[in-house]
Order: C-alpha cells, then sequence, then structure tokens
C-alpha cells in the first residue's frame, strides 16, 4: 500500500503513464481529461463567436458601400440629365440624344446688357458645352455689345481661342457642326441677332435662343436655311472637344 500511495501521489505530481492500473490515478486522468474537453469546448466556442462577429461586421460594411455606391450612381444621374432632352426610339434599347448638341439648361448663357450681347452670350453657351468654362467665365467678364464677323474674329485671336466660321452660308459648316457635336452660333433676322443651332437633321433644325434659354426651338431645316442665307451666312463654332454623347 505504502508503494502504491507512493506511484498514486508521483502520478498525481507528474501525470506519469507508469501508474497505469493504479485505481487512484486512473480517476485522477479521467478528470484531467474531461476539464481539457472542457476547456477545449469552450475556446472552440469562443473563436465560432469571434468568427461570426467579425463575418457580420464584414457583411454590413459590405451592405454600405454597396448602398453608397447606388446612392452615388442614382444622384449622378440625375445630375447628367438635368436640363437635357431625351427621346427614345422603338427599333432600339438604347437613350438617344436629341438635339444632337444637347446642352444642359446651367450652361445656356442668356442675352446680357439692355444693348444686347447675342454673339457673345452664344459664344459663351459653346465654350461651356466644349469644357472650356475659364475661357467663357473670363469672356463674359471682358466682353459684351453688338458684335459682327470680323470683330470677333480679331477677339478670338487675341485670346487664343481655336474656332471655325463661314460667311457664305456654306451649309456644310453647319452639318459639320452638328455631326461633331461641337454645334455653332449662328446669324438670323437679318444679321441682327445670333443663336446657337444645336440640331441640323434631314427635315429639322433645333436652335437656343439667348433671349429664351430654357427650352430648344425646332424650326423646319429649309425655311431655316433660306433664313440663315438671307441674313449674310454666318456662323461660328468654337473647336475644342464636345461632353461625351450618350449611347446610340
Amino acid at each position: 500500500m505504502k508503494n502504491a500511495a507512493a506511484t498514486t501521489r508521483f502520478c498525481d505530481s507528474y501525470h506519469s503513464t507508469k501508474c497505469i492500473g493504479v485505481g487512484n490515478c486512473r480517476r485522477f486522468s479521467d478528470v484531467t481529461a474531461r476539464a481539457r474537453r472542457q476547456v477545449n469546448k469552450k475556446r472552440r466556442s469562443a473563436l465560432r463567436y469571434d468568427l461570426t462577429e467579425r463575418l457580420m461586421e464584414w457583411i454590413s460594411e459590405a451592405e454600405m458601400k454597396r448602398a453608397i455606391v447606388m446612392f452615388l450612381l442614382v444622384a449622378f444621374g440625375c445630375v447628367v440629365s438635368s436640363g437635357c432632352t431625351y427621346t427614345t426610339s422603338k427599333d432600339s434599347q438604347y437613350i438617344k440624344e436629341r438635339p444632337t448638341v444637347n446642352i444642359p439648361l446651367a450652361w445656356r448663357e442668356s442675352n446680357y446688357l439692355d444693348t444686347g450681347s447675342c454673339v457673345h452670350a452664344t459664344l459663351i453657351t459653346l465654350l461651356r458645352w466644349q469644357g472650356r468654362l475659364d475661357d467663357a467665365a473670363k469672356w463674359r467678364r471682358d466682353f459684351s455689345g453688338g458684335e459682327w464677323a470680323h470683330s470677333l474674329k480679331n477677339k478670338l485671336d487675341s485670346r487664343s481661342i481655336r474656332y471655325a466660321y463661314t460667311i457664305d452660308g456654306d451649309v456644310r459648316f453647319l452639318e459639320w457642326a452638328c455631326r461633331t457635336r461641337r454645334g455653332c452660333g449662328i446669324a438670323i433676322n437679318g444679321g441682327a441677332h445670333m443663336v446657337a443651332l444645336v440640331h441640323l437633321d434631314a427635315e429639322l433644325v433645333a436652335i437656343i435662343d439667348n433671349n429664351d434659354t430654357s427650352k430648344f426651338i425646332w424650326i423646319p431645316r429649309n425655311k431655316f436655311i433660306a433664313e440663315w442665307k438671307s441674313s449674310g451666312g454666318w456662323a461660328v463654332a468654337p473647336v475644342y472637344t464636345p461632353a461625351a454623347p450618350l449611347p446610340q
């Protein structure tokens, strides 16, 4: 019995396998194993809880990012569409711009000064549309009053602004200006007024009149071309890069 007791104490102290078969040592081993299993079970439970918490945080963060992206896309779509006119074609799944030079309302400069500044207002509108916001702001600050082809040419040259123009009623110039989505200023009413040409197709023309920039004015093509030619056939266009078109 003394040897057994000694062996038991040895086993209690060092968990030795030498005492396999001794009752007290076997019970001690069973208790120790159960305790270890309980500790391991708690650790696994804590680990699962931690992983679950992290997963829920990741999901919440991903959902929040997705919501922010969707909000920005919707907001951007509202800004882009503001002041523009769109039409849909029955034989197309895409939205088509009409007019071709679809200048937003916020970029359309109204005529200013009592004496009128229709040429300058038209040029400012077209410069904004072509991304030349600084040039447009400086032009609005520095120039006003009436203009003719020669005097406007001198001012454009003095500011190193790229431009193209015609003074002989060449319809190809108008077609080029609309096809490239730049638009152009055109003289009407016997040369007494200038408006922005923003659309030209086989049947219709669209203009923005700086005396009322809230809408596009649609006119039969033949009627408008005749009016323009009878007013001297002057047209001028800044030559920069316009806003990108919608999918066609």
